[in-house]
This record gives C-alpha cells, sequence and structure tokens, in this order.
C-alpha cells in the first residue's frame, strides 16, 4: 500500500512475489513503476496512477484485460507481457506512447489504428490470437520496431517507407497475402516474413526493394520463406542472390 506516499516518483519492486498493488489519487506524483516478474493478478490498469509514464508488469499473473489507457496522457512505455491469461483485445493508447509490448498476453482482435501515434518507436504484440489486417503504420514515422508475428493476421502488409529508421519489421507465422510495397529503410536490419501466404508478387517487391537500399551486411535478414509463401521468381531470384553477395542472410520458399 502507498496511498500515503504522495511525494513517491518512483516504485521499483521486480523479482518479489508483489501479488497487490494499492493506489490512490494521491499517488499523482509517481510517474515510473517496476513490477515486472511478480504475481500480480487483476486488470493492469488498477496499478497505474494517474499521470503514470512508465509501467512495467511484465511476467505477472493478471487475468483481467487491460482497457482503454487513452486517458493516460502522459504514458510513454508500457510492457504487460507474458501475462498469459490477461486476454482482452489490445487497448486504445495515448499519443504520447513511445513503447508499447503486449507480447504473449492471450489477447485477441484486431489490431487497432495507430493513427495519431506520432512519438511511437516500438510497438510488439506477437504470440497472441489477433486478427485482422495489419493496420497502417504510414502515421508513426519514428516506429523502428514492429513485431506482429505469431497471431492469425489477414490481408496485406503494409507499406512502411515513412517508417526511415525501421529496423525490425516482423510478420511471420501470420495469414498474410499480399504486400502494398513501397521502400526499405537503410536502417533495416531484420524483415521476417515467413510461413504467410504470400504470392510471388509480393516476394519479388520486398527482394527488389531491399536491393534499392543499397543496404550491406553482416547480420541484415530477409526471411520470405517457409511454408505458404511462393518461391520468387525471374528478377526475384536475381535479387535474393544479389543480396547474398553484399553479406545478408536470405531464406526463401524451396
Amino acid at each position: 500500500n502507498v496511498t500515503g506516499f504522495a511525494n513517491l516518483t518512483t516504485l521499483i519492486g521486480d523479482n518479489n512475489d508483489i501479488s497487490d498493488f494499492i493506489l490512490s489519487d494521491a499517488n499523482n506524483q509517481l510517474t515510473s513503476i517496476n513490477l515486472n516478474s511478480n504475481s500480480l493478478t487483476g486488470s493492469g490498469n488498477q496499478y497505474m496512477p494517474p499521470n503514470v509514464e512508465v509501467i512495467l508488469m511484465y511476467q505477472n499473473t493478471l487475468d483481467e484485460p487491460l482497457t482503454d489507457l487513452s486517458g493516460f496522457t502522459q504514458l510513454r512505455y508500457i510492457d504487460c507481457s507474458f501475462n498469459l491469461n490477461m486476454g482482452g483485445s489490445i487497448p486504445s493508447l495515448p499519443t504520447s506512447i513511445v513503447v508499447c509490448d503486449l507480447i504473449m498476453s492471450g489477447m485477441s482482435g484486431n489490431i487497432p489504428s495507430l493513427n495519431g501515434l506520432t512519438k511511437l518507436e516500438r510497438y510488439r504484440v506477437t504470440y497472441n490470437s489477433l486478427t485482422g489486417t495489419i493496420p497502417s503504420v504510414s502515421g508513426s514515422p519514428l516506429l523502428n520496431n514492429f513485431q506482429v508475428h505469431d497471431n492469425q493476421l489477414t490481408g496485406n502488409i503494409p507499406d512502411f517507407s515513412n517508417c526511415t529508421n525501421m529496423y525490425i519489421f516482423d510478420v511471420d507465422n501470420n495469414q498474410l497475402t499480399g504486400y502494398v510495397g513501397g521502400a526499405v529503410s537503410t536502417n533495416i536490419f531484420r524483415l521476417n516474413w515467413q510461413n504467410n501466404l504470400l504470392p510471388a508478387s509480393a516476394v519479388n517487391t520486398i527482394l527488389a526493394e531491399c536491393v534499392a537500399s543499397g543496404v550491406s551486411g553482416p547480420n541484415r535478414i530477409i526471411n520470405v520463406g517457409g511454408t505458404g509463401n511462393a518461391v520468387p521468381t525471374g528478377q526475384g531470384l536475381i535479387d535474393a542472390q544479389t543480396l547474398r553477395d553484399r553479406n545478408w542472410s536470405v531464406t526463401v520458399a524451396p
């Protein structure tokens, strides 16, 4: 119970066995909370003071969904990953958000629009049961790490050319059937797109864009292989070899 500590600004209590955490409106100066690896239950919302900026509740036992977070107008960083029974859907986020990590938390439903999230840099919602399409990322120009792999997403992979700092863009292990096309950032490190339903045209397009970026390895990765994706054709085969010659790790369907 921290209700009596009105001047408290930071709380660090990770790696314990904390099962409850009581707040009040008096905790309006508390902006940073790290309660990773504890035994918290309920919804993450109940552990968030009004002016919270950073809330870390990775690997607890939260068993109720997060609800609308748009009212937490100072929130920059949220991690509620590995709360396997949290469930629900991805909540609306405030425009202040920079990092959103909701990995393996039993979530379903669609990925909500990212419109207005101009400060967003990292968005990871992997290993859930999300459906529907991947929303446009063009309104989040600072986005550099986008991971939505291991869900049940369908439709097209969106254009991410406006995200000029894009480093990781992982959409593997879904049911995606196309790629809008655009351009690849010169900062790109990894494109894991394997195990989808991409036709040769989509595979050829992303390979061509990687070549056009002019980026050389080592440690650059593009994986458009696995099951479901088509084999590249024509120029796509040439582009795959060009990337290998530039020390990329390139995997295509056999």
